[in-house]
């Protein structure tokens, strides 16, 4: 399951160091200055060692330096479509030049060459988890229809089961979590109109469709957290723009379908999160339409079965944002929120004060990400115990990685993917049951899913 609040490990000072990477075509590596992205989205074989390579961002305000790179080897790889949710690679190698020669070594990381799977029509949205009780399955939507490509826990998939009784005029976004205090997985929905709720019997049926009161409306944006104090397994943010609210809901731990237990609406928002800011309160984290270029963010507090919100603050953002994750960056219980802005992300450091802490001038670290990112995701990407943040990048058809070294210093590599697949949305979880976080994107083109296995 793609948990939307996933803790990393960030120690002070943060540093943020974009790597160039290797050419897919040719081999050779090319930056685009200090703080650029690879022209090519994938690294070459010197890993990240060699010649440099790196700029630096301190979020203490010190300088920074950075170097040029000369790439190593490597080709890119590509996977065909497959019919009937059936595989089929046509890379060459076991695995992408991210790592060369397939063997890890010191910081470098391989994944394993992209893999296709037909969705039957374009994927909306998509999560992680053991819908069917039986490994790490792939939860999606298109068309309205709910469906999920089962897997066993191998990292392969059979072909996609639709779910009865899921479908919907739209899906702008879901989520997986555990929203009535069960041990199976249920389906959070972002529809046209309302939030719905698809409750989970552990076999890969839905018991139930119910939906919640928490502001009504077309939900562009769901994310599944646990507010602190809360009682539940699971609660919910939801980001409306038609109705003029947006909501976070916190569920009541009872058996579905009343699970709601009591919601606080916010000013409308396209997109936000919940974020754990400080020992006592976790915060709704948001951006309003209209007014992207501001991260808005307010303190919630369970008080028994009530939920209830504090100011509302705001500080300004880079640019106007697209969608964003709370993940703990520096291991201290709070978490920071990454956002999408532009080709960058901005990272705001959580002073466990439900603030963020200053960064000279700005509230955040400002990061050159990719061409086009369109969706990110968190998660332990290369086996080292801290989390590490996956973008999808539909402008480079690639996926860009931000790799934590464990104390927050985040490194840019990137994965190709076949020209035209320009993923629109991403996952991530531990698909083949290593232990270490595989990523999930979908794509235009010549697959609708694609899965990319990390092998540290």
């Amino acid at each position: 399951m793609l948990n939307k609040s996933l803790i990393l490990g960030f120690a002070l000072p943060f540093v943020v160091a974009p790597l160039a990477c290797g050419s897919s075509s040719s081999g050779s590596s090319t930056s685009s200055g200090p703080g650029g992205s690879s022209s090519s989205g994938e690294h070459g074989g010197g890993g990240t060692g060699g010649a440099g390579g790196s700029s630096s961002v301190n979020t203490g305000g010190g300088a920074s330096a950075s170097s040029a790179s000369t790439g190593g080897t490597g080709g890119a790889t590509s996977s065909s479509g497959g019919t009937g949710g059936a595989a089929s690679s046509s890379g060459t190698g076991g695995t992408t030049p991210i790592c060369g020669d397939g063997v890890p070594s010191g910081t470098q990381r391989c994944f394993a060459t992209p893999v296709g799977y037909d969705a039957g029509g374009t994927v909306t949205a998509l999560d992680v988890g053991a819908w069917d009780g039986n490994g790490s399955d792939i939860v999606f939507a298109s068309g309205g229809q709910l469906s999920y490509l089962p897997g066993g826990g191998t990292g392969t998939f059979a072909a996609s089961v639709k779910i009865t009784g899921a479908s919907f005029d739209t899906v702008n976004d879901l989520a997986l979590g555990l929203l009535d205090n069960g041990t199976n997985l249920d389906i959070v929905v972002g529809g046209p109109t309302a939030t719905k709720i698809v409750y989970g019997d552990g076999t890969g049926a839905s018991l139930a469709i119910g939906q919640t009161n928490a502001g009504e409306g077309r939900a562009y944006d769901v994310q599944v957290a646990d507010i602190f104090g809360s009682a539940a397994t699971a609660d919910v943010f939801q980001a409306s723009v038609s109705d003029g609210d947006a909501a976070v809901m916190m569920t009541n731990g009872n058996a579905q379908p009343s699970v709601q237990a009591s919601n606080v609406d916010i000013s409308y928002a396209s997109t936000g999160t919940l974020a754990r800011t400080s020992a006592t309160h976790t915060s709704a984290v948001w951006v309003k339409p209209g007014d992207t270029a501001n991260l808005r963010f307010v303190p919630l507090t369970v008080n028994g079965t009530s939920l209830s919100q504090g100011t509302v603050k705001a500080v300004a953002l880079e640019g106007n944002a697209g969608r964003m994750v709370a993940v703990d960056l520096d291991g201290d219980g709070y978490q920071e929120v990454v956002v999408l802005v532009g080709d960058k992300v901005n990272v705001f450091k959580s002073d466990g004060n439900d603030g963020w802490v200053a960064q000279g001038a700005v509230s955040y670290v400002s990061l050159a990400a990719c061409t086009g990112p369109a969706d990110l995701a968190a998660g332990d990407l290369d086996g080292d115990g801290d989390l590490d943040v996956a973008i999808a990048c539909t402008g480079e058809d690639a996926i860009a990685l931000l790799i934590n070294d464990g104390k927050g210093n985040l490194s840019v590599e990137k994965i190709a993917l076949d020209s035209g697949a320009a993923p629109t949305r991403i996952a991530v979880g531990d698909v083949n049951k290593d232990g270490v976080a595989d990523i999930v994107v979908a794509a235009t083109k010549p697959d609708d899913l694609v899965v990319v296995l990390s092998k540290p």
